[in-house]
């Protein structure tokens, strides 16, 4: 009851479906019900089992009969046996246990795809449309059984050769695996359905490495979105993405945010300080023209005046080592700044910056109401916070959520629980890093 099987079932029973009289009420029979669920579950066991069975039982009725019309030694008896028995060990071992996908999730967006058997039809069916969609689903197993069945009639006589009875399956035969072969190449070209492929690999892997370490009684669902790990980008997919790029989600181009990849580390924050401004910053939100760059002149400053926030790379490093410090968690590699560093950094800090920002509560000597708090800056509790509601005074002020910022970023406790904003917030704050998420 993985991922694959679930939705491999729904696609199944939808390509049963198309079969003309029977085909709506035997998916449904199959299904039990409108969907798939426990009734489903063992009518479908109960199908595969008695289909197994009868396959076997055909076969052993057919090596009795031949066993009874040649008589067969013993040792040539056991030769066989033994020969089957390790061919089965060989296969088993290599073969190796089957693949275990991730729990199935009705609301997902995996890619489905039928079993094997059934992947002629469905690949078949995106060569028809409208009135003849029923064709590519419907005309493969038909004209099969149809051909098969009238083979008695075709040979009456016996006198036909095989290559000439079974020609046309052959071809069949052919026509399938060319559907099939053109289908997953088409497939492999295309970005959408490998990303989602991709995905869909390291979502099993990391359901397989979870539920090594026990399933919670809330069930496999539970597990996975109580994971970071595997709910994380979903939620970022689901309410960042569309203004903040970040590992691989989101278009750069269409960015109305800053891009958070690197957000928190020294490069990311040295370039913010830098160009506030650039497309990957500030420049595409409400926020552009809001805060210089610390190493600029000021456009209304004395000619003969420096008043630049940071005066040299030596002040910058020291600014950022600061700022990269205030996010630092238990667990993150240690910050490589000396106590002198750390010491200049928050002296430029608290008496340059908190003209506009604030540090511990206290600044913002303009009254803008706009830039963000600076103690804690990118720790697991200002991202907590942030993505809350960010006109809270532990992140940006109250003008962060102004009408007269079009665009401006939204509060997401209304959308999301705590847990959920919680989750995101671990997540993000660790890719964006490029830490092990915890």
């Amino acid at each position: 009851w993985d991922q694959f099987s679930y939705w491999a079932r729904n696609v199944e029973t939808h390509l049963i479906a198309y079969a003309p009289g029977l085909g709506p009420v035997t998916s449904k029979w199959i299904q039990g019900g409108d969907e798939w669920g426990a009734l489903g579950l063992v009518r479908a066991y109960a199908l595969h089992i008695v289909g197994g069975l009868v396959v076997v039982f055909a076969v052993l009725l057919f090596v009795r009969r031949r066993l009874g019309e040649q008589p067969v030694s013993r040792s040539r008896m056991a030769a066989y046996v033994g020969v089957t028995v390790v061919l089965l060990v060989v296969w088993s071992f290599f073969s190796g246990p089957p693949k275990l996908d991730a729990p199935a999730d009705p609301r997902s967006d995996y890619l489905a795809r039928p079993e094997w058997f059934l992947e002629p039809m469905f690949r078949a069916r995106k060569y028809f449309s409208g009135a003849f969609e029923l064709l590519g689903p419907a005309a493969i197993p038909g004209g099969s059984l149809l051909y098969f069945g009238l083979l008695p009639w075709l040979d009456r006589k016996g006198k036909r050769s095989l290559v000439a009875l079974y020609t046309p399956a052959l071809l069949m035969g052919a026509a399938c695996a060319a559907v099939v072969g053109l289908g997953r190449r088409k497939d492999a070209s295309d970005p959408a359905i490998v990303k989602a492929l991709a995905k869909a690999e390291r979502t099993a892997l990391r359901a397989n490495e979870l539920a090594r370490g026990g399933v919670p009684a809330a069930g496999p669902l539970a597990m996975m979105r109580g994971d970071p790990v595997v709910h994380g980008p979903a939620l970022f997919e689901q309410y960042c993405a569309t203004c903040h790029p970040m590992a691989g989600m989101g278009d750069p181009k269409k960015a109305k945010a800053p891009a958070l990849d690197g957000w928190g580390t020294p490069a990311w924050l040295e370039h913010m300080l830098r160009e506030p401004d650039a497309p990957d910053r500030f420049g595409s939100t409400p926020y552009r023209g809001e805060m210089p760059g610390v190493m600029s002149q000021p456009p209304n400053a004395p000619k003969d005046a420096d008043r630049r926030m940071v005066k040299s790379d030596v002040e910058l490093r020291a600014v950022v080592a600061f700022l990269v410090k205030q996010g630092e968690e238990p667990g993150d590699p240690a910050t490589r700044a000396t106590t002198e560093e750390l010491a200049l950094g928050e002296r430029i800090v608290t008496f340059r910056c908190t003209a506009c920002h604030t540090l511990h509560g206290n600044g913002d000597e303009k009254g803008s109401d706009l830039a963000p708090e600076l103690w804690r800056y990118g720790s697991l509790a200002w991202t907590t916070a942030q993505i809350t509601d960010p006109s809270g005074p532990t992140t940006y002020c109250a003008r962060a959520l102004s009408g007269e910022l079009k665009g401006h970023m939204p509060r997401f406790d209304e959308q999301m629980s705590a847990a959920e904003i919680d989750l995101l917030a671990k997540w993000l704050r660790s890719t964006a890093r490029g830490l092990p998420v915890r």
